[in-house]
């Protein structure tokens, strides 16, 4: 991801600056298009990586931990 990472910097950050909640799930997607070989990963692993980039450039998300 470090290829797109400025790319996906200026997204998190215009969704965010637009009230908009930004999940794993849309990074996966916002990836995706940008990198179309990372979509041959597993689910698990996509949302991995997206988890380890946002830790890397100290930027917060919320991780269900129970589901109902």
């Amino acid at each position: 991801l470090e290829d797109s990472k400025q790319e996906l910097i200026e997204y998190i950050t215009h969704w965010r600056e637009r009230g908009f909640p930004v999940t794993r799930m849309c990074l996966v997607r916002k990836v995706g298009q940008l990198k179309p070989e990372f979509m041959m990963k597993s689910m698990e692993a996509r949302k991995m990586a997206i988890s380890r980039f946002l830790a890397k450039n100290n930027m917060t998300h919320r991780v269900a931990t129970h589901k109902a």
